[in-house]
């Protein structure tokens, strides 16, 4: 640990938190965006008509607008933590709590340990509401969860 000073479950807690709302409100933004656009749509082509007009997003209709959606919403959280993790170690909720992801030695984080402590994080969530990360911050010395034990990595205090 080298004398850093680790972060609190119940900043980390919060950070995330700070940090669901966040990503929470911008995609209720994007879907009513979507939604707006979908109501309006005309498709270019349809199954009931014999000729192919062209192909473009509005081409792909209500579903398949939704589809694309999905799928940028699935990316924007993939891309989240490790975006802000790897450029200043801070998501803003960890700034807001003033909390940052740091390595082992207290290096800065770079992009492969904050792909792999994010990646990992699909583990922290069983059995439920990040349950086993949760326990795992709780009762290990340096407070990692299983990415961070993997990626070598730390949240301290700012």
């Amino acid at each position: 640990m080298g004398g850093l000073p680790l972060a609190d479950l119940a900043y980390r807690i919060v950070a995330g938190i700070i940090d669901s709302i966040i990503l929470l409100v911008f995609e209720i933004v994007l879907a009513v965006v979507v939604a707006a656009a979908g109501v309006t749509m005309i498709p270019l082509w349809s199954p009931w008509e014999t000729s192919y007009q062209g192909s473009s997003m509005i081409g792909l209709g209500f579903v398949g607008v939704w589809l694309v959606s999905a799928l940028v919403l699935l990316a924007i959280d993939l891309v989240y933590f490790p975006l802000f993790e790897a450029t200043s170690g801070q998501t803003p909720g960890k700034k807001i709590m003033k909390v940052k992801v740091v390595k082992e030695n207290g290096a800065p984080c770079d992009w492969g340990a904050a792909l792999i402590r994010n990646f990992l994080r699909i583990f922290d969530v069983l059995p439920v509401a990040y349950l086993l990360g949760v326990l795992l911050i709780a009762t290990n010395a340096k407070r990692q969860r299983i990415g961070d034990m993997v990626a070598k990595t730390l949240v301290i205090k700012t």
